[in-house]
């Protein structure tokens, strides 16, 4: 979903743009900016050998001695391997050679220069996160989404939607959910989680997870959902519930901010930043009796309120306050016709210029 936002902002500046991982590695073409998204894209998201993390390190380099290169911390580490040290050796490879860092919160600046020595001395810029009103359908009608799904207009729906990464996660949602005291209330569970035991166990948990969903009448696809889709879960949903355990972000306070909806969030990492100066609510990271709490404050939350303060929040989030000022930082004033960035791949400036010794 960041993809096509990054690639829009960039072609609207006037830059014609190449993407994919193949072109970083051929390194064929001529660029102006290389602005890398993820790092662990180019070991195929999985941990890479040490042969590997001397390809990618030769490729960085390349273009590093032939245009500014920048990186966004779209993840303080990669899903699943927080703090691992080969995954760290990866990092410092792009922290070392990129001219420009690109974060999306003060707490992502500060996480990063503490754990990778090699950012420390590179032009780090704040921006604001970003939002995803490529998926809004003007047309849509909440009462419609709601009917479709098979929600009553009375009934409080709660929705768990994007991958469940680890199991902790999936039983954090179950538990919180079965927790809750407030009348009506629903499950919409639109995630994917893929159980990585025995075949025994993924079978013997498989029944459980039906009869748990059939006991509380949880509705929803469990799997992914097409972007054309999004629309009709936020829509009909009164609660997006974020359920991370390490993670430092999540594209989801995005999501809830984009469709004005009420969301429940982390207090760890940058959530606390994200939800600073509006009603939505946080919880005690991993504890299912404070997310089960706040689910029952969500309800005495006024919708109209934080509709307004979250949709403010999303216009605020725009890629042209996230490039902008990637642009100036690695290219300064006087900005080529072309550029590349390759996506699948201390001066601290905020999105406004915001000089910070």
């Amino acid at each position: 979903m960041i993809i096509p936002g990054i690639t829009s902002e960039y072609s609207r500046r006037g830059f014609e743009v190449v993407v994919g991982k193949q072109n970083f590695f051929l390194g064929l073409h001529a660029a102006d900016l290389v602005h890398y998204q993820w790092p662990e894209e180019f070991s195929d998201w999985k941990l890479p050998s040490d042969e590997t993390i001397d390809r990618i390190s030769r490729a960085v380099r390349r273009w590093a001695d032939r245009c500014p290169t920048a990186v966004s911390v779209n993840n303080f580490y990669p899903h699943g391997f927080e703090g691992h040290p080969v995954f760290k050796r990866l990092y410092e490879v792009f922290y070392a050679h990129c001219k420009v860092v690109v974060h999306y919160s003060r707490t992502s600046h500060a996480m990063v220069i503490r754990e990778f020595p090699s950012a420390g001395d590179k032009r780090h810029v704040v921006t604001p996160y970003f939002n995803y009103d490529r998926l809004l359908r003007p047309g849509a009608s909440r009462d419609e989404c709601r009917r479709s799904l098979g929600f009553q207009e009375n009934e409080f729906v709660v929705l768990a939607f994007g991958a469940i990464r680890f199991r902790e996660e999936l039983q954090l949602i179950r538990r919180a959910f079965s927790m809750a005291r407030i009348p009506h209330k629903r499950l919409l569970m639109c995630s994917g989680y893929w159980d990585q035991g025995s075949v025994f166990l993924r079978r013997l948990r498989s029944i459980h997870a039906s009869c748990w969903r059939r006991w509380h009448r949880v509705r929803g696809p469990f799997g992914r959902i097409p972007d054309s889709e999004v629309h009709r879960y936020l829509m009909a949903s009164d609660v997006l519930l974020i359920p991370r355990l390490k993670d430092m972000t999540s594209g989801l306070v995005g999501l809830a901010y984009t469709f004005a909806r009420l969301m429940i969030a982390p207090n760890h990492g940058a959530h606390p930043e994200y939800l600073d100066g509006t009603d939505n609510l946080l919880y005690e990271s991993g504890s299912p009796r404070s997310l089960a709490k706040a689910i029952e404050r969500a309800r005495d939350v006024d919708p109209g309120v934080v509709a307004l303060q979250n949709r403010r929040r999303a216009d605020e989030w725009a890629w042209d306050k996230i490039i902008g000022p990637c642009v100036d930082a690695a290219l300064g004033p006087h900005v080529p016709r072309v550029a590349a960035t390759q996506p699948e791949s201390p001066r601290l400036q905020s999105g406004h210029y915001e000089p910070v010794g």
